[in-house]
């Protein structure tokens, strides 16, 4: 593993990156970053002429949302772990791993663990991921793609009153 330092303007958000965060999420990375340091190295490949990422030098495949948030509250360098992403295909893999949900909380386990600790620890600043994992093969398959369309447009024929089995978002 090569881990580095890096000045923070050399460093670009991935402009295919299909993760977003919502401002009160940045609010609240940001108090973390503040409160706990920054502890997780941003994963980075070099950056392409392809990319027209101006001066920047690397591309943020993983913490693109730490590194907007690094930005807001001026923290000028940051390690980086450094990873040879040389095709599309490998920064899809290295995004989507670095995202990944792999493990799950005992929510008995985790009651235990907090409850002792709930008065001394600021509860709306952590937030859980507590439903079902799917996997990207059935993402794909079972989930209907418009190409493209992104957030932009909406398929008439989804149905209302449905709950997405990724993340109980209800619509």
């Amino acid at each position: 593993m090569n881990i580095i330092e890096v000045p923070i303007e050399k460093i670009a958000n991935w402009k295919l990156n299909p993760r977003s965060i919502h401002e009160e999420d940045i609010k609240r990375l940001i108090w973390q970053i503040e409160h706990l340091g920054v502890y997780k190295p941003l994963l980075v490949t070099k950056a392409l002429k392809k990319d027209d990422v101006g001066d920047a030098e690397w591309i943020a495949l993983g913490g693109n949302q730490r590194l907007k948030s690094f930005n807001r509250i001026g923290i000028k360098t940051v390690h980086c772990s450094v990873v040879k992403a040389d095709s599309q295909k490998k920064r899809i893999e290295y995004s989507l791993s670095d995202n990944d949900r792999a493990g799950s909380y005992n929510q008995n386990e985790l009651n235990d663990l907090v409850f002792p600790e709930m008065d001394n620890l600021d509860l709306d600043m952590f937030k859980l991921d507590l439903g079902e994992l799917m996997g990207l093969d059935e993402f794909m398959t079972e989930v209907e793609i418009i190409p493209g369309a992104g957030e932009k447009e909406l398929d008439e024929n989804i149905e209302t009153n449905t709950t997405c089995p990724a993340c109980g978002y209800e619509w």
